[in-house]
């Protein structure tokens, strides 16, 4: 993950002797896909307005290593009583969820589009303060390859997924099956 190409102008702005940069998250959940930029004005990119929730968003440090990318974690603050109803309704955990790195070089912006991309996995909502905190975790699109498969090819599996396909009917007899081919005498005669 560490060694993934950087668009070359985001590099050079990158290395400058101060950078200014803020993130960009989108959410896609059932109820639409939620925008938020960490900046404390609304910012347009793609044609998507991203809110603003600096001083009342966060997203963890992004750690990753060349063959391990970190849970990601997002929170909410000062959330309004009418949007908790909604937070607890909503179904989080599967759904989609990009993380964007932006860097402004005076009138500038270079974005990174694919600084994370995951799933949402658990949200917790702690109503018990003056104002509610929502906590959203996720995990990284590579986490899936580390995980072992459900679906075997198999025709148990095969007949779970398309009932009368017949193709891996005999895929168990052929896996300790002998084959014995001709040798090159036979064709000779």
């Amino acid at each position: 993950m560490a060694g993934r190409d950087l668009d070359p102008a985001l590099a050079t702005a990158l290395q400058a002797a101060h950078v200014d940069g803020f993130v960009l998250v989108s959410m896609e959940l059932d109820s639409g896909t939620l925008y938020m930029a960490g900046l404390p004005f609304a910012f347009t990119w793609g044609g998507n307005t991203y809110l603003p929730v600096m001083g009342v968003g966060s997203v963890r440090e992004i750690l990753e290593t060349d063959t391990e990318v970190a849970d990601l974690n997002f929170t909410l603050s000062g959330v309004p009583e009418s949007s908790i109803a909604i937070a607890l309704a909503e179904d989080v955990q599967g759904r989609p969820v990009t993380v964007m790195q932006a860097v402004v070089d005076g009138t500038t912006v270079y974005m990174d589009e694919e600084a994370w991309k995951g799933y949402l996995d658990v949200m917790v909502v702690d109503d018990s303060g003056p104002t509610a905190v929502i906590q959203v975790s996720a995990v990284h699109t590579m986490a899936a390859y580390a995980e072992a498969k459900e679906v075997l090819f198999s025709n148990e599996d095969q007949q779970a997924l398309h009932p009368g396909d017949k193709f891996f009917e005999f895929a168990a007899q052929m896996a300790n099956a002998t084959i014995n081919w001709p040798n090159k005498e036979f064709f000779r005669k």
